[in-house]
Parts: C-alpha cells; structure tokens; sequence
C-alpha cells in the first residue's frame, strides 16, 4: 500500500511527516503534488482522507518505529519535535530531514543564546535569567526551555509551588505587555552552509481565548492574517529572522512568536525551527501551497539568490494584506470529558450561505476528548481582520452547541 521510495502509484513524491498534528502540513504536500505518509498523535478523520497514516502505538517515541518501517523518503517535522533531539537524531540518521537539524534547533531554541545574536545585531531583545537566578517582583514569566503550544508558561509570582518548577529545565524571560503576532519565514541554505530568509507574511495569534476553552492562559489557540503592520516593525521583524537564519543554519519554513509593544516595536518571544500552524492561514489566503518552497529551500544548491528571487517575485504577486482576503483558524478546546462522533466538514451543516467555513482535525468517530484537550479546528474567511475574528469565534460557538446538542441526545454526533 506504501509503494516504493519516491515513486507512488499516482506518480507523486513521497515524503514522511511526523509531529504531534500533521493534517495540514499533509494537504499542503498533496497540494503541491506531494504523496505524504504520516504519523501524529490525533489520526484525525481528515488526514486520513488525504495520506497514508501510520499508528503509533507511543508517543512521541514511537515516531521512531514509524520512521523506521516507513519507505525510504525524505521527512519533516511539525510542532513538538522540535523537544525532542534523540528523535531528530534518530530519524535523521536514516533519511534525509527536510527541516532543521537538533544542533540549528538548540540554537534557536535557546533564548540566551538568541538574546546575545539580537543584541549584538542592535535587534531589540527580551530580558532572560536562568532559572537559578530568580527575579524579585512581577513583571516576569517562567518558561520552559522545551514547552510548545504555550504550555508550561506562568505569570512569576515568586509562590513557592511556581519556583519549585524551576528545576534548571525553565528560564525567566520578562513579560512585555501587548499584542501577540507570530512571523512565517523561509530559510534557503546554500551547500557552504550559508543561510538567507525571506519573510513569508505576518499573522496574529489568538491566546488563551476563554470562548474556545482554553486550558491555559498562554494557550495558542488559532492565527488570523494575512496582516500588514507598520513599515518600521515588518523591517525590523524581517532582520530578526534573517539573523536567526544565518547564524543557526535554518533551512525551510519556520516562525517566530513576537509581541508587539505600545510603541510598534516587535520584541520575539520564541523561536519555531519548522512548519507552523499558521502556514496554512497564508496558504487559504493566497489558493497555494508552501510546502513546494519548503521543499526547493531544504534541497541545497548553490542557486540560493535565484531561488529567492523567484520566491519575492511569487510573493509580491499575491493580494497585499490589506486588500486580500484575511483567513483565520480557530482551535476548539474541550470545556469537559466529551465523547464527539464524526463531524462534519463544512459548517455549512452549522451555518448556512458558507464560504471558505471548515471544520479540520476532525476526530475519528466515538473519541473521547479530556477536557482541555483539543477537539478540531475552524476555518474561515473575511474582507478584514475584525470580521474574520467575529466569525472565527461566532462560528466556534454554533460548533460548540452543535456537539453538545448531539452529545446529550445521542452520545454520538454524526
């Protein structure tokens, strides 16, 4: 059913993709004529309708048995690998990665080490101390060196419950108050290692939103753009990716987390070394697929300028931000132990008169989902952000009230 390496009965590309959600990194393979094998931890309904899918029996370690009994491909990772070097290391010994490398990864992981490449560069940078060195007062977050998706992030408040939590595997970054973006870049290196990045776009991020459940306050819960933002912070937001690129070797698609204070300056907050979950805001936004970039900038050349060149051409034909469509992605968490059926694709079924509305990461039918556990994702489209943002969380809610009717009147929702 597999095939054989790189040469699928359809013709297509084979290529392995691995992380804890993989469905829309998937559809953009397939979209880019891609045939991609899978392995995460949902084994939603609609990724099966697009790859191959491996079970797991563990995860994560057991990425590294499905890697292992996958055909021979090239492979990439999504969000939570990135944690986990033995199985970027372990993976990478047997096939080429298409992403970044545990050692670009510890780099940029590292918020000391990427502080020292932003000031050095006159970049502005967010004050860090190690967690042996507590900070008095508030203002101050504690962070996990390996968290993902906002987890394990808390507001210091110096209780000792918190600071037993500072085990040498968290740091303290200072909290900057303002508005949440996050930045798409893609990364082109070169056979000599060297590295340039063009800025993809610019969406915001939607935290801790209490009407989608989220089960912390720094949850990332969904993105909203394409957006245009002043002159000044795209420039500078654009030199901060260029200098993470070239001074860790990143190759690729990858994001960084930014707050935007009150006076238009872009401080990062974390660094994403692969595909994120706001590549396919862009994607819907523009009717295409980044994956085919993602794929021409990890296989090396000495051709990087042409490549990029070829990209920024490609980019500044698309809607600028402000006159385009602007698409947002919502993630619905569980607000209680819930058993959810099988959903529909379309909220046409929620909604009628839908346009770009979707349900994605749809459960198999009959799951059970924990509370704060995610249940799927909505899509939607919009003249602007605003109106993208009200139908985003609109729809959220009839989703909502479409399970727990189903729910409570027949257990299972179909």
């Amino acid at each position: 059913m597999l095939g054989t390496p790189n040469d699928t009965s359809d013709g297509n590309r084979r290529i392995l993709i691995v992380g804890a959600s993989v469905r829309a990194a998937a559809e953009s393979a397939v979209r880019a004529g891609w045939s991609p094998l899978c392995a995460d931890l949902f084994c939603d309904e609609d990724l099966i309708d697009v790859a191959d899918v491996i079970p797991l029996s563990t995860y994560p370690e057991g990425l590294i048995d499905a890697a292992h009994s996958a055909p021979e491909s090239p492979w990439m990772y999504t969000g939570g690998v990135e944690n986990h070097p033995r199985i970027l290391n372990s993976i990478s010994d047997e096939r080429s990665l298409w992403g970044n490398s545990s050692s670009a990864v510890e780099i940029v992981r590292d918020l000391f080490t990427v502080r020292e490449l932003l000031t050095t560069a006159d970049l502005p940078a967010i004050e860090v101390r190690p967690a042996s060195s507590p900070p008095s007062g508030k203002g101050w977050l504690i962070k996990p060196f390996r968290g993902t998706g906002g987890r394990g992030i808390h507001n210091w408040t110096e209780s000792t419950a918190i600071a037993a939590e500072c085990n040498g595997q968290s740091y303290f970054q200072r909290y900057v108050e303002g508005d949440a973006f996050s930045a798409l870049f893609l990364a082109v290196a070169s056979e000599s290692n060297t590295a340039d990045a063009e800025l993809i776009g610019v969406t915001r991020q939607l935290i801790g939103e209490p009407t989608l459940n989220a089960p912390l306050a720094f949850a990332y819960c969904g993105s909203i753009g394409p957006l245009a933002l002043p002159h000044s912070a795209t420039d500078t937001i654009r030199r901060i990716g260029s200098r993470l690129a070239a001074e860790a070797g990143l190759v690729g698609l990858f994001g960084i987390d930014l707050i935007m204070d009150s006076a238009g300056i872009p401080w990062l907050t974390e660094v994403n070394p692969r595909y994120t979950a706001s590549v396919e805001v862009f994607e819907r936004a523009w009717n295409m697929s980044l994956f085919r970039w993602h794929a021409q900038a990890c296989e090396k050349s000495d051709s990087v300028h042409d490549l990029l060149a070829q990209i920024r051409d490609e980019l500044s034909a698309r809607p600028a931000a402000f006159s385009g469509p602007v698409v947002g992605k919502a993630v619905l968490f569980a607000g209680r132990d819930i058993t959810v059926g099988r959903l529909p694709p379309s909220l046409d079924e929620i909604r009628s008169k839908a346009s770009l509305r979707t349900l994605a990461d749809r459960p198999s039918g009959g799951m059970l989902i924990r509370c704060g556990q995610p249940i799927c994702t909505v899509l939607v489209d919009a003249v602007d952000e605003t109106q993208c943002r009200n139908r985003l969380l609109a729809d959220a809610q009839r989703t909502y009230a479409f399970i727990e009717e189903r729910a409570t009147t027949e257990t299972t929702i179909f």
